[in-house]
């Protein structure tokens, strides 16, 4: 994401370490209007295991859907 925005014009960077290194560093923070949020599907690394251990089903899922097996 660091290099879209960049591309964009933005002067945005990599946090190593991501949200949780910067607050612990002490960092400034700021709070947004609930509005502004935007909750985004969160996946956890059992489930990203657990597809990838099943490949059929992976591949069934990555099918297009006209290629899909379980849709009518």
């Amino acid at each position: 994401m660091a290099h879209t925005l960049r591309e964009q014009g933005f002067n945005a960077f990599v946090i190593v370490g991501g949200l949780a290194a910067w607050r612990k560093a002490g960092r400034p923070t700021e709070t947004v209007p609930s509005t502004d949020l935007v909750l985004l599907p969160s996946f956890s690394h059992r489930a990203v295991q657990t597809k990838l251990d099943k490949p059929s089903d992976a591949t069934r899922t990555a099918a297009a859907p006209e290629q899909r097996q379980d849709v009518l």
